[in-house]
């Protein structure tokens, strides 16, 4: 008991631990050099300083720049009353195109894949895709255009073809 009350006593005082310094801190100064009066003048032509001399161009001064806007994109609608339809002759896309539509676009592309091909352009009100293969995801996106030509957002839309059940192999298990 006696040796901890010691210990404690000890390291209280710093004798036993030794006492720790802190570190200096560099002080940050900063020097200015900056005139204290304005330039001599003789009186007679005041600002005559910072007009340049006969014959010589004024220096270019520095114009505040806008900051460069970007217009906001300017969207069409898009087509309405999507419907899809899977049979043995391929893939039906129908839909309802806006007021002012001029023509729609379908992309489709394999949900495997990246790359994505323009299936179908026109006015017409829907599409059959008949180049589809059995057993096959695919992802269609029918985009339209305005009369100004902008296009819309699109309405995508995922099916997988008919053709993936097994076929029978004419024997029965038991």
């Amino acid at each position: 008991m006696l040796a901890v009350l010691i210990f404690v006593a000890g390291a209280a005082s710093g004798g036993l631990l030794g006492r720790r310094e802190a570190s200096p801190r560099p002080l940050l100064q900063a020097e200015a050099n900056l005139p204290t009066a304005p330039p001599a003048t003789d009186g007679q032509n005041p600002g005559a300083e910072n007009r340049p001399e006969r014959g010589t161009k004024a220096p270019r001064r520095a114009t505040k720049q806008e900051p460069h806007r970007v217009a906001p994109a300017k969207w069409a609608a898009n087509v309405l009353g999507v419907t899809v339809g899977i049979d043995g002759r391929g893939v039906r896309l129908a839909w309802e195109r806006p007021t002012q539509s001029n023509r729609v676009v379908v992309v489709r592309r394999l949900v495997s894949h990246r790359h994505s091909v323009v299936v179908f352009q026109g006015q017409a009100t829907s599409f059959r895709d008949v180049s589809a293969r059995p057993c096959t995801a695919y992802r269609y996106v029918i985009i339209n255009y305005d009369r100004p030509g902008h296009p819309s957002t699109g309405v995508p839309t995922s099916v997988v073809t008919q053709g993936c059940g097994r076929k029978a192999s004419g024997r029965s298990s038991a």
